[in-house]
């Protein structure tokens, strides 16, 4: 059977010392203490963590105190006389935990994809503008036999590569299913090459040795 680790606190200063790490997977509390209360605890638990999953074990059972406890964040209440029905809360209560960990990852997720989809919106004007504005310096250098013709179309395939991209990030924020294409590695990587050369210059010297049998 699995071990089970646990931290007994007797007195105030091991409370404060137990708070110094919250990395318990449940706590048990009672109502009446020597050095304080269970509501007392919880409050100053439940200023540090809203989802430490706390069950009060106790005695002194009134509705009263049930309802005081729960409102200030408790998990749980079961009274010593009926201590059969505590593997049944600390079940329930690590499964509640669990599941708004699950729904917390979810909405994490949800609001990424929203705001990647937001970028990507905005992205995909200024790459509109900067495709636009390449394709027209090409067609002009062409027409003039201009030696910045290359320039151009280098910035118009970088570009259209931002797209791509782009792209490809809105449909992980929308989950829309993938379609997976062979590609070039040694073509993708001469293009950035030659973009970084450009935008290094001539004090670095950048070296690749394509492999003719990749494809």
């Amino acid at each position: 059977s699995d071990l089970v680790s646990y931290v007994e606190v007797i007195h105030q200063r091991a409370f404060e010392e137990a708070l110094c790490s919250l990395d318990y997977a449940v706590v048990f509390i009672d109502y009446q203490l020597k050095w304080s209360t269970g509501t007392q605890v919880l409050r100053v638990i439940r200023a540090r963590s809203s989802l430490l999953p706390v069950i009060m074990v106790t005695d002194t059972g009134s509705e009263e105190i049930a309802v005081e406890a729960m409102k200030e964040g408790l998990n749980d209440y079961v009274l010593k006389r009926h201590l059969q029905r505590l593997p049944f809360a600390i079940k329930d209560c690590l499964e509640r935990t669990q599941l708004q960990a699950q729904m917390r990852q979810a909405q994490k997720l949800e609001n990424l994809g929203l705001l990647a989809s937001g970028i990507t919106h905005d992205f995909n004007n200024l790459l509109a503008a900067i495709t636009s504005f390449a394709q027209l310096g090409m067609t002009r250098a062409q027409q003039e036999a201009s030696p910045f013709h290359e320039s151009f179309r280098q910035i118009h395939r970088t570009a259209e590569q931002g797209v791509r991209m782009t792209r490809q990030l809105l449909a992980f924020a929308r989950e829309t299913p993938m379609e997976p294409k062979y590609l070039n590695l040694n073509e993708q990587i001469g293009t950035l090459l030659h973009l970084l050369r450009t935008l290094m210059g001539t004090s670095i010297q950048i070296d690749f040795k394509a492999d003719p049998n990749l494809r």
